[in-house]
């Protein structure tokens, strides 16, 4: 049975890091470029940005890879998809998926459904949750981006999937404070649902209390059970704000002043 093989990597022969393609259609006794050229890569990213941490997954076929688009100022990660339906002959055009902050993909092919892995620091700029999209036609449309980890004091990166008998399976690299680092794993019985664990909400502040100087923002949280100083945390566009929290006997309240935040995002997390 002849069996193609797939290979891709990245290179900065060139002076930027692109990612280069090969297919085998004898089982990986000879390499060539998709059009018949032997022994020679074929480019598939050529710009002036990085484009590193690539995946690759393939049905038949059909080839689906993405990167992390490295630009700068900054710097920023877009994660890219490119796909080929006739075994590399031709190429479609890249397609953007998501970022400014996710990195490390990882995708699994099931026939037309495509499921992607990444790990995101949108919440700050460097805490990093697991984050999920995916395609049931091939490619052609995503949905839209699932976040899978809720986690205040530790980092989450490296994710792997793998889908199996309608089961998703999940597992990353989970880096605590004290860098100590585990593995953690969840399991899906379908598509995963992002409903964030009990203590873990996020209410976005009305503008109207944005701009006031003097205005202070408070929180009292009536269950105190899983609920410390901590775990109550105000974020204005990506970063977080010191406060003043009390101790009561039935949970915690938290208070900030805010002197006018200005214009953007405010937005308590418990």
């Amino acid at each position: 049975v002849v069996k193609y093989v797939n290979g891709t990597w990245n290179n900065e022969r060139d002076g930027n890091w692109r990612i280069y393609w090969m297919i085998s259609k004898d089982n990986g006794f000879t390499w060539e470029n998709g059009l018949g050229t032997p022994n020679v890569g074929r480019k598939l990213t050529d710009d002036s940005n990085d484009a590193i941490d690539l995946t690759i997954g393939v049905h038949e076929s059909n080839i689906h890879i993405v990167w992390s688009d490295m630009s700068w100022p900054g710097p920023e990660y877009n994660l890219y998809y490119r796909n080929s339906t006739d075994n590399g002959v031709n190429w479609n055009a890249p397609i953007h998926l998501t970022g400014p902050y996710s990195t490390y993909p990882n995708i699994n092919v099931v026939d037309q459904n495509l499921y992607l892995v990444w790990n995101d620091e949108r919440e700050d700029g460097t805490h990093e949750e697991i984050y999920i999209k995916n395609s049931t036609d091939g490619g052609i449309t995503w949905s839209v981006d699932l976040r899978l980890t809720y986690n205040l004091t530790t980092r989450s990166f490296h994710p792997k999937i793998i889908v199996e008998n309608n089961t998703t399976h999940v597992v990353w690299d989970e880096t605590f404070p004290s860098t100590d680092r585990e593995i953690y794993y969840k399991r899906f019985p379908d598509f995963p649902d992002a409903t964030p664990p009990s203590h873990s909400n996020e209410i976005p502040f009305p503008d109207s209390y944005k701009d006031a100087p003097g205005t202070n923002i408070s929180v009292h949280v009536t269950d105190p059970s899983g609920v410390n100083a901590s775990t109550i945390q105000l974020w204005v566009n990506g970063s977080l704000v010191s406060h003043v929290s009390t101790p009561i006997t039935d949970g915690y309240n938290v208070s900030w002043a805010s002197g006018g935040f200005g214009p953007g995002i405010v937005t308590c997390r418990i």
